[in-house]
């Protein structure tokens, strides 16, 4: 019975280790495709996608509530609908965005999407996250 137990326990040990590893593989894989996104741009013409306004307000309204339970449907949106002339707008919105610590992967995702898509946003973000903490600095000084 006690050798039984341990077996259970070494193979939930190494169950979790092999998780652990892929996890690892994916993150890494992940930061890769985001460091070198500038080749994915310039291989990818934005004018095939969708500019209609009301598929950008639509998509710019999801931003503003990303979560773990609608970051598929933002994930499509953001693969079908050109936002080169709404990228401060997606900023604004990602900004804005109050989310939950289980969100945060998935916040993560469409950030990294809309990052690899429009190189311009990245940069519209650095810029509203350093403002944020600035002022949260200033409010609590």
């Amino acid at each position: 019975d006690e050798v039984e137990k341990r077996k259970a326990q070494i193979k939930d040990i190494r169950t979790k280790i092999e998780e652990a590893k892929d996890a690892a593989e994916k993150k890494a894989t992940f930061r890769d495709t985001n460091l070198d996104c500038a080749k994915s741009r310039l291989d990818f013409d934005v004018k095939k996608l969708d500019a209609a306004i009301k598929k950008n307000e639509a998509l710019i309204k999801k931003l503003k509530l990303i979560s773990s339970d609608n970051k598929d449907q933002v994930l499509t949106a953001i693969r079908t609908v050109n936002m080169s002339k709404f990228v401060s707008e997606a900023v604004d919105a990602v900004g804005e965005c109050a989310m939950k610590g289980k969100d945060v992967p998935a916040s993560v995702q469409v950030v990294s999407a809309l990052h690899l898509r429009y190189g311009t946003f990245t940069t519209g973000l650095q810029g509203r996250l350093s403002s944020f903490f600035v002022e949260s600095k200033s409010k609590e000084g």
